[in-house]
């Protein structure tokens, strides 16, 4: 019977690492991604925006 051998280099999803916070720069993109788009779903929405 073979033992489970507990591989380190192979990170579990349960057991996330502690530096998990994305980078400045990818909060940075995401921002100036998202918040666009949301704009524009909210004027479509809200009837601001008729196409």
């Amino acid at each position: 019977m073979k033992t489970q051998t507990q591989d380190r280099s192979h990170a579990s999803e349960l057991n996330p690492p502690e530096n998990i916070t994305p980078s400045i720069g990818t909060t940075i993109n995401a921002i100036l991604i998202l918040t666009p788009l949301s704009l524009i779903l909210i004027g479509l929405f809200s009837g601001v925006i008729n196409p």
